[in-house]
């Protein structure tokens, strides 16, 4: 049973679907289930949506960066490529105020990757703030993000003194999903979980923030080259996802909102 009290969010692997997360978050800013104080994490894509949630950047320059990253993609090829371009852009993005945004919140905020330190038992990181500097949080989001052999040649990041690699790994029955520290978790993910096909009557998860498979503008195959960037997505692919984490959001929070009157 949901508890009605604190709830906290967390964003699963997502590849360039991120605007999904986006879309997710600027629904959720607006509304009385999230404050500073919630309680954040996320995997790979969710990793960088929640980083740019807690550091408070605006909307247009999250989509922004996902919008380069996506070009170099399509102008380089994401194979073996895609952990560079990365890096390079978030170096552009994660500068002393961001840093200083994230620590400051008064809200947990967790980012994961897999330990790669021994590969026949992966094990899972959170770490949290206070990062030790930009190129520390850069670090963790780059090891969150990685897919060994498909973001580089090289299979992990070197991140805080071991090797990591894709939070996705170590958790790939919850897409990377994790409790936060919350009574209740909501787990956000750009990929259906619905057992239902009917739209008119979706699963009122409370506490889950997904689409039905029909309600996805793309084809299964699509969606998983757009999370991999190939293509990456194109600008009308970008407002897509957004609209559609948009409409999920605003779904989950009237089932929420009725859940929790009947309680």
């Amino acid at each position: 049973m949901v508890a009605a009290s604190l709830v906290g969010f967390s964003f699963s692997v997502a590849g360039l679907l991120f605007p999904y997360h986006i879309g997710v978050s600027s629904v959720l800013k607006e509304s009385d289930e999230f404050t500073n104080l919630t309680p954040i994490n996320g995997a790979s894509g969710g990793a960088l949506a929640a980083c740019c949630l807690a550091g408070g950047l605006s909307d247009e320059v999250s989509l922004a960066t996902c919008q380069k990253v996506a070009d170099r993609c399509n102008a380089e090829g994401a194979f073996l490529n895609l952990g560079k371009i990365l890096r390079e852009e978030l170096n552009d993005l994660v500068d002393e105020e961001l840093l200083r945004s994230v620590n400051e919140r008064p809200g947990s905020c967790e980012f994961s990757y897999t330990s790669l330190n021994s590969p026949l038992n992966l094990q899972p990181r959170r770490p949290s703030q206070p990062f030790k500097s930009r190129e520390n949080l850069i670090d963790v989001l780059c090891a969150s993000s990685h897919i060994p052999l498909y973001s580089s040649i090289i299979p992990f990041v070197k991140v805080n003194n071991e090797l990591g690699a894709d939070g996705f790994l170590s958790s790939p029955d919850t897409l990377g999903m994790k409790p936060t520290s919350a009574d209740t978790t909501i787990f956000v993910t750009p990929f259906s979980l619905y057992q239902s096909m009917d739209t008119t009557n979706p699963d009122p998860n409370p506490t889950l923030i997904a689409p039905l498979k029909e309600e996805i503008p793309f084809s299964s195959a699509e969606y998983v080259n757009l999370a991999l960037g190939r293509p990456g997505p194109s600008p009308s692919d970008q407002e897509k996802l957004l609209n559609l984490g948009k409409y999920c959001a605003e779904r989950w929070l009237e089932n929420y909102k009725n859940y929790k009157n009947n309680q």
